[in-house]
């Protein structure tokens, strides 16, 4: 029988309540929202495909590279980007910025046309060109 004034529900009162959610809702700490609000993801689809990028950037998983004291890849994906030099040239880097910060002038609905577009003619045009650059050093004549 619980006492008055005391809390007696193994969960602690909102007011009181620990930062991150409770094990029970260990799925919504990765929605969109989550990430927004935590570690300021505006748009996760494009940010996963960023650290994506920057792991054949690296030619490792963000993972072996992450510092034990980053709370998320993302962070451990944002510090890696400051160092991030590879043959890939600086443009791929700023395609990795680009996706990681979802900084595309146009907001971070991937429904929004305009986002979109941009994202189309600011990472798959630069990378598809990458590419064929590529191709084109590899062809022997």
């Amino acid at each position: 029988m619980p006492m008055d004034g005391i809390q007696t529900s193994s969960k602690p009162s909102v007011l009181h309540g620990p930062t991150v959610p409770f094990e029970e809702d260990a799925s919504a700490r990765f929605t969109e929202e989550y990430m927004s609000h935590v570690y300021g993801v505006s748009n996760l689809a494009l940010c996963k495909l960023g650290l994506s990028l920057l792991e054949i950037g690296y030619h490792n998983p963000v993972r072996k590279l992450r510092s034990p004291r980053d709370p998320h890849e993302i962070i451990s994906g944002r510090k890696l980007l400051s160092g991030l030099h590879t043959s890939l040239g600086p443009r791929y880097q700023e395609v990795v910025r680009m996706c990681l910060q979802c900084v595309f002038g146009a907001g971070s609905d991937l429904s929004n046309e305009t986002l979109q577009n941009a994202v189309y003619s600011e990472e798959v045009c630069p990378l598809k060109d990458m590419i064929e650059r590529f191709e084109k050093l590899l062809i022997v004549p």
